[in-house]
């Protein structure tokens, strides 16, 4: 963008030298009286799409999700967000729905067009004395889930845009008279229009990309980047704080009577009571589901009691009112201290996972510190993983890779959860590293393993869609590991090319030598590799030319706020320029959006998963629907 900006004040300087001729001052003059039909349409049709875009973004999703009743939420909305001075809801037979004291106005003779799907504007001139500024009426059909709202027509005030175009017509007449100074000044406020505009599109875009629709917090991938950020920064100054996990644990007895709508409205309420209680130095975002996230920086164990987890549960002890109903939002949490408990991210984040579930077996309506955890819940973590194990109480789902150009899925990466006692299911991740440091990884791994080959032979399908088995660092140590996979694969008689097994690239950092004797055996079967969080170190490139992994998935850290990041975009690209020279496929992890899928298209980058492309399910289903 700051080399657009220095086009932009190049091409200004150019047009100032040039306009000091007077020949061309007089010939610029001409051109702007030919153009102004050309320039009004434009100004026109820019004014047109920005109003009917908001209708879509804005107005109809929430008529959708609440109904007609809305209506006047919605025009109050507009008219703040967008200078919106009417808003009007026609129904399919042309009748009007909204608002009702306009019950008798004539129709519009631009509705018609409008009912039959294309959108139609008009604009109502400035009046003779003028009072009154000029409007543009346009008129947006909803889709196929508008419900009985068909058209919505919003008058936006178009006085300031008519003004510029009005501007440029005095400026012809002065540009013949005056010359130069007024060539000038119509060329300067064009393009100050111009960037004043791309700047709000690029700050609105930015927004959406940061934001979680539902709560206006950070999303996940904008906290986590955050959070990252902090981490170093506390590390570097000696600094530390505070990351706290909140959850709404009833939040599937909420959904069940409120519905979805309301468990979405319920998840907005806490997001708008955390942004309430949130300090200046603080950051929220909102995770997955009904998951929140609090850093609370410079906040110490001895003033916990002061942070904004405990003002928040405090305002959520009373009913709350959600979806027209009195509804209890039982929230738990759990914090983690840096630099005490972790000073790396995702051990950060586990620390608090483990303590908020330590929060939710109390009963909830509290905060769990890890401190308090200790190391016996840490042995409780590890008893509990062993007990899964012997009682086969581990699940997997399926997260897809799709073709960005078909959109279809390709393979799908398992993801493993444990059911507890009472039969909920449980996030593996408070669990896993309490499970490492007990040395089970490998065992959890030949699980796996085990039970997707199982999978597969009951489907029986003699060719199918490829699963993806993450391996740990520990399991490639193993020494039995390698013989228990040939045993699974030997005894269940599964197509081995329908498996294929994920390494890290920390986990071959320094000795790749165990992971280059297990691909190399178990290649052989026709199990493929993917090489995971490529990037995160610094000796990978050599080490590709040894390994035969067929894929390679780029790191996280590449693909979040990838349209926001140049830096990030220009690796990225040369990431997918490293992976064709080797022949290897790339693939893009965390894509959250559609602008980044674009930029991914771009870079010729085939392959992608995240949530904005499809989300988790459970293994059965998946083998059900691509058997």
């Amino acid at each position: 963008m700051s080399a657009f900006r220095d086009q932009l004040r190049e091409s200004l300087l150019l047009r100032l030298f040039a306009g000091a001729v007077l020949a061309v001052a007089v010939s610029g003059g001409f051109t702007l009286y030919l153009s102004r039909g050309p320039v009004a349409e434009a100004v026109q049709r820019r004014a047109e799409l920005r109003v009917a875009g908001y209708a879509r973004n804005r107005v109809f999703p929430m008529l959708r999700r609440q109904g007609i009743s809305a209506a006047k939420d919605a025009a109050e909305a507009a008219q703040n967000e967008l200078d919106v001075w009417r808003l009007r809801l026609w129904d399919r037979e042309g009748r009007l729905l909204y608002p009702r004291a306009e019950a008798g106005v004539d129709r519009p003779p631009a509705l018609r067009a409008a009912l039959a799907g294309s959108r139609e504007s008009r604009v109502r001139p400035r009046s003779s004395d003028g009072t009154r500024p000029a409007f543009l009426d346009v008129f947006v059909p909803a889709d196929a889930r508008g419900g009985p709202v068909a058209v919505a027509e919003l008058r936006y005030a178009y006085g300031q845009q008519q003004g510029l175009v009005a501007e440029m017509r005095g400026l012809l007449f002065l540009a013949v008279g005056v010359g130069v100074a007024a060539a000038v000044l119509g060329l300067v406020s064009l393009q100050a229009s111009v960037w004043r505009e791309l700047r709000s599109e690029r700050d609105q875009a930015a927004y959406r990309a940061n934001r979680d629709p539902v709560t206006g917090l950070f999303n996940e991938g904008r906290f986590e980047e955050d959070l990252e950020q902090e981490l170093a920064r506390a590390m570097r100054d000696g600094t530390g704080g505070v990351l706290v996990l909140l959850e709404i644990h009833n939040f599937a007895s909420l959904t069940e009577r409120l519905g979805r709508i309301g468990g979405e409205e319920a998840i907005a309420r806490v997001g708008e009571l955390v942004g309430e209680q949130l300090r200046g130095t603080d950051t929220a975002g909102r995770l997955e589901g009904p998951r929140f996230a609090i850093l609370a920086r410079g906040v110490r164990h001895e003033t916990h009691e002061e942070t904004v987890t405990s003002r928040l549960l405090g305002r959520l002890t009373d009913t709350l009112r959600v979806a027209g109903q009195e509804a209890r939002i039982e929230v738990s949490g759990g914090a983690a201290r840096y630099p005490e408990d972790a000073s790396e991210r995702k051990t950060l984040l586990s620390c608090a996972e483990a303590a908020l579930y330590a929060a939710r077996e109390k009963g909830g309506g509290c905060v769990v510190d890890y401190a308090d955890v200790g190391e016996e819940g840490a042995l409780t973590r590890v008893a509990r993983v062993r007990e899964a194990l012997a009682a086969d109480r581990l699940r997997l789902e399926a997260q897809p890779i799709v073709d960005l150009e078909t959109r279809e899925p390709v393979e799908y990466e398992l993801l493993l959860r444990m059911v507890d006692e009472e039969g909920e299911s449980r996030s593996m991740g408070p669990y896993l590293e309490a499970a490492k440091d007990a040395g089970l990884q490998p065992r959890i791994d030949g699980w796996v393993l085990k039970a997707v080959a199982q999978c597969l032979r009951a489907d029986g399908s003699a060719a199918g869609t490829r699963f993806v088995i993450n391996l740990g660092a520990e399991t490639l140590d193993d020494d039995g590991f390698l013989e228990l996979a040939q045993a699974i694969l030997a005894e269940e008689a599964v197509d081995a090319s329908r498996l294929s097994f994920e390494i890290a690239e920390s986990a071959i950092a320094h000795d790749p030598q165990p992971a280059f004797q297990l691909i190399e055996s178990l290649e052989r079967y026709g199990c493929g590799f993917t090489l995971d969080d490529f990037g995160a170190g610094f000796e990978s490139a050599e080490q590709l030319e040894q390994l035969p992994f067929d894929r390679i998935k780029i790191d996280s850290r590449f693909i979040r706020n990838l349209p926001q990041h140049p830096i990030s975009q220009h690796l990225v690209k040369a990431f997918a320029e490293t992976g064709r020279t080797l022949g290897k496929e790339m693939i893009a992890q965390f894509v959250e959006d559609e602008a980044t899928a674009a930029i991914l298209c771009r870079f010729e980058i085939r392959l992608a998963q995240g949530y904005h492309l499809g989300r988790p399910q459970t293994l059965d289903r998946v083998i059900g629907e691509t058997g």
